[in-house]
C-alpha cells in the first residue's frame, strides 16, 4: 500500500476532530444524502482529472452507475447504505473491475480514524476474510463472523 498523507490544505476546511457527540449530533440531523465538498473534490480532480462520477448528485432518473461502464478517471462517492438493494460492496467490485480494465478509480468511504491514521503512516492491509473467533467460554466459534482485515507495520530488517 501506498502511503499518502492527508491533504495538508484542507485542514482549515474539513475539521479533523468532531468531538465526541458525534453520533448524537447526527442522529438528531434529519439530512440522509450528503456531497463531497467543492473543495476536496477540486483538489483530487487537480490530481486525477476524473472524466466520470458513476455515483453524480443528482442522479438522473433511470441511471445506475453499476450497469454502464465507467471512465478513464472516476470519482466514486458511493451510498455508503444499502441503497436500491445494493451497497457499498457493490460499488466496490463494479470499481476493481473497472480497474481491471485499466481506469482509474478513486473510491471514498468511511473508516475509521485508527485506520485513517495507519493509512497515513504506511501500512499494509491484507484481507483476512470472514473470521470466526472463538468464544473464551467454550471455544465454540462466532455464528455471525465479520470479514476482518490485517494490518501491519514492518520493523527495520523484516522481510517484504
Amino acid at each position: 500500500m501506498t502511503a499518502k498523507k492527508r491533504f495538508p490544505e484542507l485542514d482549515n476546511i474539513i475539521p479533523t476532530n468532531i468531538g465526541d457527540d458525534k453520533e448524537e449530533r447526527m442522529l438528531k440531523e434529519e439530512k440522509h444524502y450528503w456531497v463531497t465538498p467543492p473543495e476536496l473534490y477540486k483538489i483530487l480532480d487537480g490530481e486525477f482529472h476524473f472524466d466520470f462520477d458513476p455515483c453524480p448528485n443528482p442522479r438522473p432518473e433511470g441511471f445506475d452507475g453499476l450497469n454502464v461502464e465507467w471512465g478513464n478517471s472516476n470519482w466514486v462517492n458511493p451510498p455508503y447504505r444499502k441503497y436500491e438493494g445494493k451497497g457499498l460492496c457493490a460499488w466496490v467490485r463494479k470499481g476493481i473491475e473497472q480497474h481491471k480494465k485499466g481506469r482509474t478509480v478513486v473510491v471514498v468511504f468511511p473508516i475509521t480514524q485508527a485506520l485513517g491514521e495507519l493509512a497515513e503512516y504506511g501500512i499494509e492491509i491484507r484481507n483476512l476474510g470472514r473470521v470466526r473467533w472463538l468464544s473464551i467460554e467454550d471455544n465454540l466459534p462466532t455464528t455471525k463472523p465479520d470479514t476482518m482485515g490485517l494490518f501491519i507495520l514492518k520493523g527495520k530488517g523484516a522481510s517484504k
